[in-house]
Parts: structure tokens; sequence; C-alpha cells
């Protein structure tokens, strides 16, 4: 694939991991794109490809899952094109206690379309807060 060619598919993938498009463009969709230019970067981006879509190491652990007994937050995107919250809702339901937070209006790179959101939830689990989402403007 020219790298010309690989470059737009990029762009198109890049833009679906994000519910508001515009959130993935200029500086910020540059920076995504980086470290995939060139030969080298596109080799390794199909590298990983195919190593990512090896579920083994997954399944290996699911019946594992319900015997968890840390507390679990789970914190998904309404919109994902990639992964629908279907997912977020089974993998709840195989962890005991688990607490799932759904961002709405966010994609697959939730802390590209919510960071306040993401960092305030993070900060919560963090340091054992209700998250504040006016306190990360």
């Amino acid at each position: 694939m020219p790298l010309e060619d690989f470059r737009k598919m990029m762009v198109r993938q890049l833009s679906m991991t994000v519910h508001h498009k515009e959130n993935m463009s200029g500086e910020v969709l540059e920076a995504y794109l980086e470290p995939l230019a060139g030969e080298v970067g596109k080799a390794s981006f199909f590298s990983h490809q195919a190593c990512h879509y090896d579920s083994r190491y997954t399944e290996q652990i699911t019946g594992d899952l319900e015997r968890l007994s840390m507390p679990v937050k789970l914190l998904w995107d309404e919109q994902d094109e990639w992964q629908p919250l279907f997912y977020a809702r089974r993998l709840s339901e195989d962890i005991p206690g688990t607490e799932l937070t759904v961002v709405p209006e966010a994609g697959h790179f939730v802390m590209e379309d919510a960071p306040k959101q993401v960092t305030a939830e993070l900060v919560g689990v963090l340091y054992d807060e209700a998250p504040h989402h006016a306190d990360y403007e």
C-alpha cells in the first residue's frame, strides 16, 4: 500500500474513534498520525493489528473475571463505532460489583471527546472521590 493511501486510511480510521469528528483534526490528528509516518510506522501498524486480533489471551482469562474481588470501574463511551456499549454491559455483568459509567456523546477515544469527564472519573477512582467535572476545566 503506498504511503499516501495508508495515510488516507488512517485518517478515516481515526475519524471513527470520536463522536465529535472535529475533535480528531488539526494538531490532535497529526499527533496520532506521527508515529505511523513512513514505512516503519506502516509496518508497525499492520504488525500490531495482526497481533491485536488474536483473542486467545482474552479467552484465557474470561473465566476468571467472576473471581475478581477488587473494585472495578468501567468508563465506556456511548457512541463507540468499534466496541459498542453492549460489550461494556456484558463485561460489567461478568465482573461482580463493577461500576459502569457511560460517557454520553463520546466515541472509542473517549478522552478526546470528554477529557474533563475522563479526568474527573480517574481522579475519583484514584482518590476515592466523587467526580466533579467543573473542577477540571
